[in-house]
Protein backbone atom coordinates (compact mmCIF):
# COMPACT_ATOMS: atom_id res chain seq x y z
CA UNK A 1 0.00 0.00 0.00
CA UNK A 2 1.09 3.53 -0.70
CA UNK A 3 0.13 5.53 2.37
CA UNK A 4 -3.44 4.79 3.43
CA UNK A 5 -4.85 4.32 -0.06
CA UNK A 6 -5.52 1.20 -2.05
CA UNK A 7 -2.92 0.39 -4.67
CA UNK A 8 -4.77 0.70 -7.97
CA UNK A 9 -3.29 -0.09 -11.37
CA UNK A 10 -3.03 3.68 -11.90
CA UNK A 11 -0.92 4.04 -8.74
CA UNK A 12 1.29 1.15 -9.79
CA UNK A 13 1.92 2.81 -13.16
CA UNK A 14 2.59 6.19 -11.59
CA UNK A 15 5.42 4.63 -9.58
CA UNK A 16 7.16 3.98 -12.91
CA UNK A 17 6.41 7.48 -14.22
CA UNK A 18 3.55 6.35 -16.46
CA UNK A 19 0.07 7.84 -16.54
CA UNK A 20 -2.44 5.01 -16.81
CA UNK A 21 -5.78 6.27 -18.09
CA UNK A 22 -8.90 4.53 -16.74
CA UNK A 23 -11.69 4.30 -19.32
CA UNK A 24 -14.26 3.16 -16.78
CA UNK A 25 -15.42 0.25 -14.68
CA UNK A 26 -17.95 -0.78 -17.35
CA UNK A 27 -15.08 -2.06 -19.52
CA UNK A 28 -13.00 -5.21 -19.13
CA UNK A 29 -9.93 -5.68 -16.97
CA UNK A 30 -7.18 -5.37 -19.54
CA UNK A 31 -4.34 -2.88 -19.89
CA UNK A 32 -3.04 -1.50 -23.18
CA UNK A 33 0.58 -0.35 -23.23
CA UNK A 34 1.06 1.50 -26.49
CA UNK A 35 3.75 3.36 -28.34
CA UNK A 36 1.87 6.24 -29.90
CA UNK A 37 -1.22 8.08 -28.70
CA UNK A 38 -3.10 7.63 -31.98
CA UNK A 39 -2.66 3.87 -32.00
CA UNK A 40 -3.54 3.79 -28.31
CA UNK A 41 -6.81 5.70 -28.73
CA UNK A 42 -7.88 3.77 -31.84
CA UNK A 43 -7.25 0.47 -30.06
CA UNK A 44 -9.12 1.58 -26.95
CA UNK A 45 -12.09 2.63 -29.09
CA UNK A 46 -12.17 -0.80 -30.74
CA UNK A 47 -11.47 -2.95 -27.66
CA UNK A 48 -13.94 -2.68 -24.77
CA UNK A 49 -12.10 -5.47 -22.87
CA UNK A 50 -9.27 -2.99 -22.27
CA UNK A 51 -10.02 -0.69 -19.34
CA UNK A 52 -6.68 1.07 -18.82
CA UNK A 53 -4.14 2.43 -21.28
CA UNK A 54 -0.83 4.25 -21.32
CA UNK A 55 1.23 5.90 -24.04
CA UNK A 56 4.75 4.65 -23.36
CA UNK A 57 6.28 7.28 -25.63
CA UNK A 58 6.07 9.55 -22.59
CA UNK A 59 8.89 7.56 -20.98
CA UNK A 60 10.95 7.16 -24.13
CA UNK A 61 13.97 8.37 -22.12
CA UNK A 62 13.54 5.51 -19.61
CA UNK A 63 12.52 2.43 -21.57
CA UNK A 64 14.26 0.24 -18.99
CA UNK A 65 11.16 0.83 -16.81
CA UNK A 66 8.79 -0.83 -19.30
CA UNK A 67 9.53 -4.47 -18.36
CA UNK A 68 9.23 -3.63 -14.65
CA UNK A 69 5.94 -1.83 -15.27
CA UNK A 70 4.58 -4.83 -17.17
CA UNK A 71 5.53 -7.21 -14.34
CA UNK A 72 3.99 -4.95 -11.69
CA UNK A 73 0.73 -4.69 -13.63
CA UNK A 74 0.80 -8.44 -14.33
CA UNK A 75 0.91 -9.06 -10.59
CA UNK A 76 -2.01 -6.72 -9.84
CA UNK A 77 -5.19 -8.62 -8.96
CA UNK A 78 -7.40 -6.32 -11.06
CA UNK A 79 -5.44 -6.82 -14.30
CA UNK A 80 -6.38 -9.89 -16.33
CA UNK A 81 -4.75 -9.09 -19.67
CA UNK A 82 -1.93 -6.93 -20.99
CA UNK A 83 -1.87 -5.81 -24.59
CA UNK A 84 1.10 -4.14 -26.23
CA UNK A 85 0.81 -2.21 -29.47
CA UNK A 86 3.31 -0.09 -31.32
CA UNK A 87 4.86 0.97 -34.57
CA UNK A 88 8.60 1.43 -34.32
CA UNK A 89 10.66 3.28 -36.86
CA UNK A 90 13.22 5.08 -34.70
CA UNK A 91 12.77 3.50 -31.25
CA UNK A 92 14.17 0.16 -30.17
CA UNK A 93 11.30 -2.34 -29.69
CA UNK A 94 13.41 -4.71 -27.54
CA UNK A 95 12.24 -3.28 -24.18
CA UNK A 96 8.67 -3.92 -25.31
CA UNK A 97 9.42 -7.53 -26.27
CA UNK A 98 11.28 -7.96 -22.97
CA UNK A 99 8.26 -6.62 -21.09
CA UNK A 100 5.90 -9.09 -22.69
CA UNK A 101 8.27 -12.00 -22.12
CA UNK A 102 8.06 -11.34 -18.38
CA UNK A 103 4.25 -11.60 -18.18
CA UNK A 104 3.35 -14.71 -16.21
CA UNK A 105 -0.23 -14.30 -14.93
CA UNK A 106 -2.15 -12.17 -17.40
CA UNK A 107 -3.19 -13.00 -20.95
CA UNK A 108 -0.82 -11.37 -23.48
CA UNK A 109 -1.62 -9.71 -26.80
CA UNK A 110 1.10 -8.21 -28.98
CA UNK A 111 0.99 -6.02 -32.08
CA UNK A 112 4.38 -4.62 -33.09
CA UNK A 113 5.57 -3.33 -36.41
CA UNK A 114 9.26 -2.58 -36.87
CA UNK A 115 11.37 -1.52 -39.87
CA UNK A 116 12.23 -5.22 -40.30
CA UNK A 117 8.60 -6.29 -40.38
CA UNK A 118 6.17 -7.16 -37.66
CA UNK A 119 5.02 -9.97 -35.50
CA UNK A 120 2.90 -11.37 -38.32
CA UNK A 121 -0.47 -10.12 -37.09
CA UNK A 122 -2.37 -7.23 -38.57
CA UNK A 123 -3.91 -4.56 -36.38
CA UNK A 124 -7.30 -6.10 -37.17
CA UNK A 125 -6.06 -9.52 -36.02
CA UNK A 126 -4.75 -7.98 -32.80
CA UNK A 127 -8.06 -6.21 -32.07
CA UNK A 128 -9.98 -9.37 -32.95
CA UNK A 129 -7.85 -11.46 -30.58
CA UNK A 130 -8.39 -9.03 -27.68
CA UNK A 131 -12.13 -8.87 -28.29
CA UNK A 132 -12.45 -12.66 -28.77
CA UNK A 133 -10.63 -13.37 -25.52
CA UNK A 134 -13.12 -11.20 -23.69
CA UNK A 135 -15.93 -13.51 -24.78
CA UNK A 136 -14.38 -16.59 -23.16
CA UNK A 137 -15.48 -17.67 -19.65
CA UNK A 138 -13.50 -16.21 -16.74
CA UNK A 139 -11.51 -13.92 -18.98
CA UNK A 140 -11.46 -10.15 -18.61
CA UNK A 141 -14.58 -9.51 -16.54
Amino acid sequence: MLGNSIVTPERVASYFGVELIDHGADRGRGVLLASGAGLMMATMDACPPLRWCADLDRIRHATHRIPMLAVALDNHRDVHAIALAGWFSLDDPLPFYDAMARIRHSRRFIYLVTPNGGDGASLGDFIGAVNSYARTPNSLR
